[in-house]
């Protein structure tokens, strides 16, 4: 169960908030600048993401021949188009993938899903046969990822340091299909402000946004297993208060803790990927 809660007494914090939601839905930088010309983005996707079907990857030596010829093979299956069926080949895997999908707005529930189409073709996917063995089996679902919205040098991937505060996560849900654009809108609030901030559009659905960039020494850890921040990242926490929180869509979030009590989560310093770190091989994991 989640709990939303807003402190009545900030209300600065508030209604920075408020303008950073307000934001995220328009998708738009007008009328809420601290300063600045900001950035012009493409228009918006009111459908949703686009997802497509993982169907099967491969890193054997001999990666791009099994790949291909399974593709051969899922073209000649019912139900299915050839048309949709695509292969990717790197150096060292390939992945053979299935269809193009767009998650859709219930309008009566506001609650985003996939579409029956994409259930079916996932069902037939993995029920095949080829030979004796079900290659398909693990078929799941991959967002499609488009050019990344933000400068480059905002991606935390370019971060000079081996741990950030991560204090705010976006994700598309209801009438909000814009969580891209929106982490980044934040960081350029933050970095308008002194701040270093940075972005993360992980390959999941889900943009980050970090600020500061730490060594590994800036966390020490006690014998008894508690960990105590450097001086240079308490005074980074307690120089903002919307930093004590990872802050979900803009807003201050609680969950329910073990005893029962609702608390905001809090935020959470985390490693910094490698530049050359690519999706497959490396996994953001929010709290």
């Amino acid at each position: 169960m989640i709990m939303l809660h807003m402190p009545s007494q900030h209300c600065t914090m508030r209604r920075r908030l408020c303008c950073l939601s307000v934001l995220a839905m328009l998708g738009t930088l007008a009328g809420c600048q601290d300063g600045g010309q900001g950035f012009a983005f493409g228009p918006s996707e009111p459908e949703g993401e686009r997802w497509t079907i993982r169907c099967y990857v491969s890193t054997a030596p001999n990666h791009q021949a099994e790949v291909d010829s399974l593709a051969e093979g899922l073209k000649r299956v019912d139900g299915l188009s050839a048309k949709g069926v695509r292969t990717e080949h790197g150096a060292t895997s390939s992945k053979l993938l299935y269809g193009s999908y767009r998650k859709i707005v219930d309008a009566k529930t506001n609650v985003v899903r996939f579409p029956d189409e994409l259930t079916r073709d996932m069902a037939i996917i993995r029920r095949l046969t080829m030979g004796s063995g079900r290659p398909f089996l693990g078929a799941e679902c991959e967002l499609v990822t488009k050019k990344n919205l933000g400068p480059p040098e905002w991606d935390v991937r370019n971060a000079k340091g081996e741990l950030t505060l991560q204090v705010a996560t976006f994700f598309n849900e209801g009438r909000f299909q814009e969580r891209e654009l929106a982490a980044v809108q934040y960081v350029e609030l933050l970095r308008g402000e002194g701040y270093e901030a940075f972005y993360y559009h992980d390959p999941f659905g889900k943009s980050f946004v970090c600020v500061g960039a730490f060594p590994a020494s800036a966390v020490i850890r006690r014998r008894d297993g508690t960990a105590e921040y450097s001086p240079a990242l308490r005074e980074l926490i307690a120089s903002k208060e919307e930093f004590q929180y990872n802050l979900v869509n803009g807003r201050i979030t609680k969950t329910r803790q073990g005893a029962g009590e609702f608390q905001p989560i809090p935020s959470c310093l985390i490693p910094i990927p490698q530049t050359d770190t690519t999706s497959d091989e490396w996994e953001w994991r929010a709290p």
